[in-house]
C-alpha cells in the first residue's frame, strides 16, 4: 500500500517500510512541493529582459546626450563667450528636468504592466474555455509549446468505456440490428454460462464501480472506474441486476465479506481476482484482466456445452488471431474474463492464498500466486472507448500550428495504433507497407532490428494475408496510403520507432549492462542516456503499455534536447519527411495520476485532469483541464500565442512613441535647448502609452489564424521585420509631421513662435503636442496588425476594452488641450477648429501610411526567380504484382533531366525483380517530370509499368 490510501473494507495487518519523505508517497511529493532545481524563465519573460535592457540603454544614453547638448549650448557657450556671471544658471533645473523626462520617456516602464494585463485577461477567458490557469507565465509558455505528450483515456477519448464484442465459448458476438450486446450473450447461449458471467462481472469488481441513472435527463452515469461500469451495464443488459448477486453472493456481499478472499488489481499483476465459498465447500475465485496476461495463466477454456476443453496452442493461435488482433485492430481494449474452482481450500484465511507459482511470473519478475494460475478461460470483452468527436480536428490544428502532438497511454500497442491513427496522431506518411515475408522475419528479428511496430505486428501478418478478401494488396490512394484494404501479401504497418512499448522504449534510452539489464546510477534509477534518446524522439508518435516513469523521461529528454542543433541530422531527418523544431522543445504534458506528477513539475507546461486528476497531480500542474478534453488544449495554445502577439503589438506601439519623443526632445535639446514637448506633456503620452495602451492592446481577443503558424523560437527576436518597418516608417511619417510644425508651424499657422517664448504655453507647441498625439491614437489601430494586413479595423468591434480605451482617450486629450492651460503647458483658450481639423487630419493619414509600408513590405519581401512549383518535381505511385511504393524527384533547373537534385520514396517488392523495376522507375521516372512533353513521358512509364502488370500513377 502506498501511504495516504484509504482502506475501505476488510481488516489485516500492515508493515510500514517506510515513512515520510522515504516513502513512495513521500519521494512525490518532494518533487511536486520540495525546493528542486529552479524553473527557467519563460521564453517570453527572457526575451523581454533582454529588450528591456537593451531599450534602457539606449534611453540613458539619449537622456544624457540632451542633458550634455543643452548644458553645453545653453551654459557652457554662454559662459565663454558672455562671461559666467551673465549664464542662466536656472535653466539647469529645467535641463535636468528634461533629460529626466526623457529617460521615463524611452523606458519602457509600461511593459511590466502590459504583459501582466494580457496574463490576467487571457487566464480570465481561458477559464471560460476549461482552462484553470495556476501560474500565470504557463499562459504565455503553452503558446510557445512544440510538443504535447498526451493520456489517450479520457483525454483523446471520452472515457464512457461500453463493451462492443464479446468473445465467448467460441462464439463471437456484437450488437447487432437494435439487439444490445447483453441481448445476443442471452440469445447465443446458455442460461447456466450466462449466469457465470453475470456473477463474474458481479463479484469481480469494485463497490466504487456503479451506475447511477440521471434524474434529469434519464441518462445512466457511470460513477468509478469506466472499464468496470462497462461491465456491469453489460451484466444489466443481460437483465441482471449487479447490486443484488453482490448481496446475494457469500463472501462479496459487505455483511459477508470476510468468507471472501479478494486480490486486488496491481500493476505488476495487471489482474483482479475475488474468491468466494462454494455452497457445496471449497471456493471458485473469478479474475479478469488483461488479456494477454490472463490467457497466460489459462489451462482450460469454456465450450458452450459447459464443458472445460484444454487451452492448447493452436486453440491460443486462433483465439490471438481471429478475435485479439480484430478487436485491437477496431481499437478496443480487451479484457480477459477466467474461473477457477478451488475445492481444497476452506478458509478464506488459509495460508494456501499465500502461495506463489514459480514457472509463472508477473510482469515485474515476482512469482504469481498459485490460486491465479490453472485458470479456465471464459472470454474475452472488447471494450471500446471512442474518441471525443472533436480530438481529430483539434490535433489537426496542432499540426498546423507546428506542435507534435504523441500519445503516451498504458493501453496495449495494437489499440494504442488503432486510436492514434483515428484521431490523427499517427498520419498516412507514418505507416509502410510490410510483405507477409518481411512482417515474420520482423517478428523473429525484434523490435530492436525491425521496429517495435513491425515486431508486434509481424505475427499477425500470416493470419491478415490468410483472411484477406481481396487478391490484390489492395489500392493506393493518391497520397500513397491505403486504401483501407490488407491484402493477401502484407499490410500497412507503423514505420520503424512510430510506435512502441514502455519496456522498448526504457531499453533503448537508458544505459545498459553487458547482461542486458539497465545500469542504475547513484540514486537507484536508471541511467539516462541522451543521446540514445535523441535518436528515438524524433520519430516516436504513440508510446503504450507506458510507466508514469516513461512519462518523466520523455518531459526531461525532449526539453535537454540539442537535435535541432546538429544540422546534418535534422537533413537526415527532413530526408525522412521529418521535421525538427530549429530550437530546443518546449513540451506540455498531461497526467492524472499522482505517480504523473514529477513528469507534470518537470514539463514545462504540465496539464492535469481536472474531473479524473488527483490533487497532487493538479498541486504539480500549470493548467487544470476542467473537462478532461484534449480539445481544451488547443484553445490553451491559441490563448498563449495571443498572449506574445499582445505584447508584441504593444512593444511595436511603445517603441514607435519612444522612437518619436526621444528624437524630437534630441532636435528640440541641440537646436532650442528645451524640448518642444513639455516635461509634464511627455508624461501624459507616457500615460497613454503606458497604462491605456497596454489595456487596450493586451485585451485582443485571439485569431484563429494564430494556429496556422508554427511556434515562435526561443532565440527569435520580438521585433519582428514587418515590426521594424511598422515603427521605423510610422515614426518617420510622425518625426516629419512634428518637425515640419517645429521649424514652420508659426508661419503656415499664424502664430507666435513658441521656441522663443519660454514664459508661457504657446498655441505652436500645443498644436505640435496635440498633432503627436492625434497620430499616436490612430498608430494605436494600426498596431493591433502585426504581419501586414491592410484591413487593420477587423474584429475592433469584438473587443470593447480597445473601443473605450481610444475613445475615453481621445476625450481626455480634447480635456487636456482645450482646459489644460499653464498645468498642462497648453495655450490658455485651448486650439481653434481650424487647428483641431489638422491636427485629426494628420493622425488619420497614418492609417494611409500604414498601408504604403505594408506595400512596401510585400515589394522588398517578394522573392526573385520564383519558378513554378509544378516544374519542380513530382511522384510516382505504383501497384504491382511485385509491391507497391512511390517514387518521388526534385530538381533543381527545369525540364532537365541531369540536373536531377534528389530522388527518394519507399518500396516493397520481391528481391528477384526490385532492380529492375527501380531501374525503370529511376530512369523513366526522372524524364517524366523533366520533360515539357509529360504525356509522351507518361505513357512511357506506363509501358514499363504495363510490362509487370502495375498499375502506375503519377502526381506533380
Amino acid at each position: 500500500l502506498v501511504s495516504g490510501t484509504n482502506v475501505v473494507a476488510g481488516n489485516g495487518r500492515m508493515l510500514v517500510i517506510a515513512v515520510g519523505p522515504k516513502s513512495v508517497s513521500g519521494k512525490i511529493r518532494m518533487a511536486v512541493y520540495g525546493d528542486g532545481e529552479d524553473e527557467e524563465a519563460s521564453p517570453l519573460f527572457v526575451k523581454l529582459d533582454h529588450m528591456v535592457e537593451d531599450v534602457f540603454k539606449a534611453g540613458l544614453a539619449a537622456a544624457v546626450f540632451c542633458f550634455v547638448a543643452m548644458v553645453s549650448i545653453g551654459i557652457i557657450l554662454p559662459g565663454f563667450t558672455k562671461g559666467w556671471d551673465q549664464v542662466p544658471y536656472i535653466y539647469l533645473l529645467e535641463y535636468l528636468l528634461t533629460a529626466i523626462t526623457v529617460l521615463a520617456v524611452a523606458v519602457p516602464e509600461g511593459l511590466p504592466l502590459a504583459v501582466n494585463l494580457a496574463l490576467a485577461f487571457s487566464s480570465r477567458k481561458m477559464m471560460s474555455e476549461n482552462n484553470l490557469v495556476k501560474h500565470l507565465d504557463a499562459c504565455e509558455t503553452m503558446g510557445s509549446a512544440t510538443t504535447i505528450c498526451s493520456d489517450k483515456t479520457g483525454t483523446l477519448t471520452a472515457n464512457r468505456m461500453s463493451v462492443r464484442g464479446l468473445w465467448m465459448c467460441g462464439h463471437e458476438m456484437a450488437p447487432h440490428r437494435g439487439m444490445t450486446l447483453g441481448a445476443r450473450v442471452n440469445e447465443r447461449l446458455p442460461e447456466k454460462i450466462c449466469n457465470l458471467l453475470a456473477h463474474l462481472i458481479a463479484v469481480n469488481t469494485m463497490d466504487e464501480s456503479r451506475l447511477e441513472v440521471n434524474s434529469d435527463s434519464g441518462v445512466t452515469d457511470f460513477k468509478g472506474n469506466p472499464t468496470e461500469c462497462a461491465m456491469l451495464q453489460l451484466c444489466k443488459d443481460m437483465g441482471h441486476d449487479y447490486v443484488q448477486l453482490r448481496e446475494g453472493t457469500r463472501g462479496r456481499a459487505l455483511a459477508s465479506i470476510e468468507a471472501g478472499r479478494p486480490f486486488m488489481f496491481s500493476s505488476s499483476r495487471k489482474m483482479m481476482s475475488w474468491a468466494v465459498p462454494l455452497p457445496k465447500g471449497g471456493f471458485r475465485l473469478y479474475a479478469k484482466g488483461a488479456v494477454e496476461i490472463l490467457c497466460a495463466r489459462c489451462d482450460y477454456y469454456l465450450t458452450d456445452r459447459g464443458d472445460q476443453a484444454p487451452l492448447t496452442e493452436a486453440k491460443r493461435s486462433e483465439l490471438s488471431e481471429k478475435v485479439l488482433d480484430k478487436f485491437a485492430s477496431e481499437a478496443w481494449r480487451t479484457i480477459g474474463v477466467a474461473f477457477r474452482d478451488l475445492p481444497t481450500i476452506s478458509d478464506a484465511k488459509s495460508a494456501e492464498w499465500e502461495v506463489v507459482n514459480d514457472a509463472v511470473l508477473n510482469t515485474d519478475g515476482s512469482a504469481a500466486f498459485a490460486a491465479e494460475t490453472k485458470l479456465t478461460l471464459l472470454g474475452v470483452l472488447g471494450i471500446a472507448d471512442p474518441l471525443r468527436p472533436e480530438v481529430p480536428a483539434a490535433i489537426e490544428k496542432c499540426f498546423r500550428a507546428g506542435i507534435d502532438v504523441r500519445m503516451v497511454t498504458g493501453d496495449n500497442l495494437e489499440t494504442a495504433i488503432a486510436i492514434a491513427k483515428n484521431c490523427g496522431i499517427l498520419r498516412d506518411e507514418d505507416f509502410h507497407y510490410v510483405s507477409k515475408e518481411e512482417g515474420a522475419a520482423g517478428a523473429k528479428a525484434g523490435a530492436a532490428k525491425a521496429g517495435a511496430a513491425v515486431s508486434k505486428v509481424g505475427a499477425t501478418l500470416t493470419a491478415v494475408a490468410e483472411t484477406a478478401t481481396s487478391a490484390g494488396s489492395g489500392d493506393v490512394r493518391a497520397d500513397g496510403a491505403p486504401a483501407g484494404r490488407r491484402g493477401a501479401r502484407g499490410a500497412w504497418v507503423p514505420k520503424p520507432m512510430r510506435a512502441m512499448e514502455g519496456k522498448d522504449f526504457r531499453l533503448r534510452v537508458h544505459r545498459k549492462l553487458d547482461d542486458g539489464s539497465l545500469k542504475l546510477d547513484e540514486n537507484g534509477k536508471p541511467e539516462f542516456v541522451q543521446e540514445e534518446f535523441d535518436r528515438v524522439w524524433p520519430y516516436l508518435r504513440v508510446l503504450a503499455r507506458s510507466s508514469p516513469e516513461d512519462k518523466l523521461t520523455l518531459a526531461h529528454g525532449l526539453n535537454r534536447s540539442l537535435v535541432y542543433a546538429d544540422k546534418e541530422r535534422v537533413a537526415q531527418l527532413r530526408a525522412e519527411g521529418i521535421t525538427v523544431f530549429p530550437d530546443r522543445q518546449v513540451v506540455a504534458m498531461t497526467g492524472d495520476g499522482t505517480n504523473d506528477a514529477p513528469a507534470l513539475k518537470r514539463a514545462d507546461v504540465g496539464f492535469a485532469m481536472g474531473i479524473s486528476g488527483t490533487q497532487i497531480a493538479k498541486d504539480a500542474c500549470d493548467i487544470v483541464l476542467l473537462d478532461d478534453n484534449f480539445a481544451s488544449i488547443v484553445s490553451a495554445a491559441k490563448w498563449g500565442r495571443n498572449i506574445y502577439a499582445s505584447v508584441c503589438k504593444f512593444l511595436q506601439f511603445q517603441l514607435t512613441v519612444n522612437i518619436v519623443a526621444v528624437s524630437l526632445a534630441i532636435v528640440g535639446s541641440v537646436v532650442f535647448q528645451q524640448s518642444p514637448i513639455a516635461a509634464v506633456q511627455m508624461l501624459w503620452v507616457n500615460l497613454i502609452m503606458d497604462s491605456l495602451a497596454s489595456l487596450a492592446l493586451s485585451t485582443e481577443p485571439p485569431a484563429e489564424k494564430l494556429l496556422e503558424r508554427p511556434p515562435v523560437n526561443r532565440s527569435t527576436s520580438l521585433v519582428t521585420r514587418q515590426m521594424w518597418f511598422n515603427m521605423l516608417g510610422q515614426a518617420v511619417y510622425q518625426l516629419s509631421v512634428t518637425l515640419f510644425i517645429l521649424f514652420h508651424g508659426p508661419e503656415v499657422f499664424g502664430v507666435p513662435d513658441g521656441n522663443y517664448i519660454h514664459e508661457v504655453p504657446t498655441a505652436h507647441y500645443t498644436i505640435l503636442f496635440n498633432a503627436f498625439v492625434m497620430m499616436t491614437l490612430v498608430n494605436e489601430i494600426n498596431c493591433r496588425k502585426l504581419d501586414g494586413e491592410f484591413n487593420v479595423f477587423e474584429g475592433v468591434c469584438s473587443n470593447f476594452w480597445f473601443v473605450g480605451v481610444l475613445v475615453s482617450t481621445l476625450c481626455l486629450q480634447v480635456i487636456v488641450v482645450q482646459f489644460g492651460r499653464e498645468a498642462l503647458k497648453c495655450v490658455v483658450g485651448g486650439l481653434t477648429a481650424e487647428q483641431w481639423l489638422f491636427c485629426i487630419c494628420v493622425g488619420l493619414f497614418g492609417l494611409v501610411w500604414q498601408q504604403i509600408l505594408n506595400f512596401g513590405v510585400r515589394l522588398v519581401a517578394r522573392p526573385v526567380g520564383r519558378r513554378k512549383a509544378g516544374y519542380n518535381g513530382g511522384s510516382l505511385k505504383f501497384q504491382s504484382r511485385t509491391g507497391n511504393g512511390y517514387r518521388i524527384y526534385s530538381r533543381s533547373v527545369p525540364f532537365s533531366s541531369s540536373s536531377s537534385r534528389s530522388a527518394h520514396g519507399r518500396m516493397s517488392l520481391r528481391a528477384a525483380t526490385s532492380p529492375d523495376l527501380f531501374q525503370g522507375l529511376h530512369l523513366d521516372g526522372a524524364r517524366a517530370v523533366g520533360s515539357p512533353s509529360f504525356d509522351g513521358a507518361r505513357q512511357s512509364n506506363k509501358s514499363a509499368g504495363a510490362a509487370m502488370g502495375s498499375k502506375v500513377r503519377f502526381s506533380t
